[in-house]
This record gives C-alpha cells, structure tokens and sequence, in this order.
C-alpha cells in the first residue's frame, strides 16, 4: 500500500492533501536560511550554532566516504554534485534522541536558484536501545551484522519507506557514524483532535493498520541485502 492522497480516504487524505498544499520548499529553505538569496544557514535562529573550521573540515573530508554509501539515483552523484554551501549545528532536535549530535548541511540544488538548494540532516546514530540488555552472544551477532549503527539505520530507512531520498545515506566522523538524509520541506503531524467520534477513529485505526502491515511486510525484503547469508555468515 503506497501512503498518498489517491489510496486514502476520509480524515487522512484531507491531512495530505492540506499538508502538500501548504508546505514547498521555498518557505522551507526561508525559515533555516538567510534573505535574500545570500545561500547561508541564518544563525539568529535559536535551533542553530554555527560550527568550527575543525568541524567544517571534518565534515567535507566524510564527503567521499558518504558518496560511496549512496543508492538509487544517489549512485551517480560525484562529490562536485554535493556544493556545500553552508554547515551548522542543529539545536533542540528529537525526542528519544534529544541532544544527539546533529548537522544540517546547505547544498546547490539543482538549478542555481536557492528556492531548489536542499538541507541534509546528519544525525549521530547509537546502538538501538534493548542492545544493553540483551545477551552478550546476541550483541556480538549485531556486531558482526552491521559496519556501524548509521549503516544499520540506512538499511531499515531503505527497507521501510517506498520512495526513499537519493541523499540517504551514512558518513563516518571522530566521535561515531551518522546517518544522512535530506530534510524533507513536508512535514506535519495529524490532528489527532479531529477524531471526534468511533467512526472517524475506527477509519483512521484501519487505515493505520495498512500502514503498519505494509511497512512490516517491506522490512525483510530489501533488494541487495541477503538475510539468510548475512545470517550464515554472521
């Protein structure tokens, strides 16, 4: 089941239809970046720090390394596609990860016009939570399985979601492995408000269901990753 407009109904596709309406990446980019076409993250904003020339240095140096865990149309990226124009410190961000070293990075996009430039988020990755309480031989199969915890987490985005960003991918930094992808310029949280009686709940509770399943269903089937010998070699 592809989550869009054309296969929901009620409540949910009402949500989509307004969420794609009101939010592009023109007002995006607006609230992250400086006016007037300057190309740089506007650091009056609360949510940002700028970095240092040691991490900024550091940062351009993982670039190669990142370009080599591209997939899809991300392939055929070369480190001259990937324009830095600009990298700060990302505040205040997450929930569960809160305080988790983060990074946006300010890229050309596609045309020179900075209403087409995007933001990727680069977000440290740990060990996923019940990895400190689980049997020590079970830990080691988890070492053994993954490069790092980012490479972990790239191969469960690209499991999990049907049209995953061309940017998606991991980089390697002194203190551990970050994930990278793009930040999307469409993001809204449903109402919940809104589900006022049993019908519009139970609707909504099905079509959550079919969400859920499908993700389930895709999270084991991911094209160039072999389970059953990943398995046996492990």
């Amino acid at each position: 089941m592809r989550i869009r407009t054309k296969t929901t109904r009620g409540k949910l596709k009402k949500f989509l239809k307004a969420a794609k309406k009101e939010n592009n990446r023109e007002n995006f980019l607006g609230k992250w970046t400086t006016p007037g076409g300057a190309g740089g993250f506007d650091l009056t904003n609360p949510r940002l720090d700028p970095v240092t020339l040691s991490q900024r240095d550091e940062i351009l140096a993982a670039l190669p390394g990142y370009m080599l865990s591209l997939s899809g149309a991300g392939k055929s990226f070369d480190v001259s596609h990937l324009h830095v124009k600009d990298i700060a410190i990302r505040l205040s961000a997450g929930t569960g990860s809160l305080g988790t070293p983060r990074y946006y990075l300010l890229i050309e996009g596609s045309s020179h016009s900075v209403n087409s430039d995007a933001i990727l988020d680069v977000k440290r990755q740990t060990k996923p939570s019940a990895y400190p309480y689980i049997p020590q031989a079970d830990r080691d199969f988890y070492d053994r399985l993954f490069v790092n915890d980012a490479q972990r987490a790239v191969i469960a985005y690209r499991a999990m979601t049907h049209n995953t960003d061309n940017y998606l991918g991991w980089m390697r930094l002194s203190d551990g492995s970050y994930l990278v992808r793009e930040r999307t310029f469409v993001k809204e949280v449903f109402p919940l408000k809104e589900l006022t009686n049993p019908k519009d709940f139970m609707k909504m509770a099905k079509q959550w269901g079919k969400i859920l399943a499908t993700v389930h269903a895709r999270s084991d089937n991911l094209p160039g990753f072999d389970h059953a010998n990943r398995l046996n070699a492990a």
